[in-house]
């Protein structure tokens, strides 16, 4: 059965139903990162995408653009079912990354490869990202470590703990507008979801969210679970990362993402982490907020003006 196309943020070509493509015209700006990948929140519209994209383009025009759109189908995938889904994306990457074994990921120049990654849906398909690239590095380099290909990581409003409320929310965000499909809608997820959850502690498995939140900081100092051995280092911890987030959120607590932050430091021991905290500002819209101050702080994050260890 043929997928169904999904519009797009204009100026992008779509590669698959979830995976489109920006190529700049040329540019010889140098603070410009050779690729930003971009994991959005699930079932965002295009139109909601763009105000980031537009930014972006502007910010750094010789950068290209690879976006990645999640789905309720992708946030539920397998690993194994995402291999196939995200291919192009992971051959995007890697061409886009130098192939030397002795090269650490670029903090400046052309060569950087950035990651923003938008709340549970685009942390998910972040996850699968990383999975798959790392098993490129060790089928290229045999029995040599893996080394990450991103060279700085933004986490915006991700991740969350599971909150049965909190995930209907997430994910009503894509139900029909009409009353009452919306509101058998928000029935059935509730249901659907606090049943998945029980389920999970019934029989002693990892959750969903908490999936998310523990492969974020799958580094080889987090190894304490039987799932981390299995998953591997799937972040190196000395590529910066930034978490924004804000106390306004509904949809993702704030306290969840700060003190998953205070995790990558303590028990992933990530070198370089900082936090950006908003007071007022609504899930993954934090740029209504204060649009200087937001899109000040990416900027100097991606072109390598910030490297505090905080």
């Amino acid at each position: 059965m043929a997928t169904i196309p999904r519009p797009v943020p204009d100026g992008f070509e779509a590669l698959t139903d979830t995976i489109s493509i920006y190529r700049p015209v040329a540019s010889n700006d140098m603070r410009s990162a050779s690729l930003i990948v971009i994991c959005s929140w699930m079932a965002a519209l295009p139109k909601h995408i763009t105000k980031y994209t537009d930014q972006y383009k502007k910010l750094f025009p010789s950068s290209t653009i690879l976006l990645i759109q999640s789905y309720w189908q992708d946030v539920a995938a397998s690993d194994e079912k995402m291999i196939s889904r995200l291919a192009l994306a992971v051959n995007t990457i890697i061409a886009h990354t130098p192939l030397e074994n002795n090269l650490l990921p670029q903090t400046s120049g052309k060569d950087k490869v950035m990651l923003h990654i938008f709340s549970n849906g685009g942390a998910t398909i972040a996850n699968h990202l990383s999975i798959q690239l790392q098993q490129h590095r060790l089928q290229l380099e045999k029995q040599q470590p893996p080394r990450q290909l991103f060279s700085r990581v933004i986490l915006e409003c991700t991740p969350s703990r599971p909150n049965v409320s909190k995930s209907v929310k997430a994910i009503s965000y894509a139900l029909p507008k009409n009353f009452i499909l919306r509101t058998l809608g928000v029935l059935f997820l509730r249901c659907y979801i606090f049943l998945g959850l029980l389920q999970c502690r019934v029989r002693g498995v990892e959750n969903m969210v908490d999936r998310i939140r523990r492969r974020l900081n799958a580094t080889s100092k987090a190894f304490t679970s039987t799932q981390s051995q299995k998953d591997g280092q799937l972040w190196n911890p000395t590529v910066p990362r930034l978490y924004l987030y804000s106390k306004g959120d509904e949809v993702v607590g704030w306290q969840d993402v700060r003190d998953h932050a205070e995790e990558a430091r303590r028990e992933a021991t990530f070198e370089c982490i900082r936090e950006e905290v908003f007071e007022t500002a609504p899930h993954v819209s934090l740029p209504r907020e204060d649009f200087e101050r937001y899109w000040g702080i990416v900027e100097r994050w991606m072109s390598g003006e910030e490297n505090t260890r905080t």
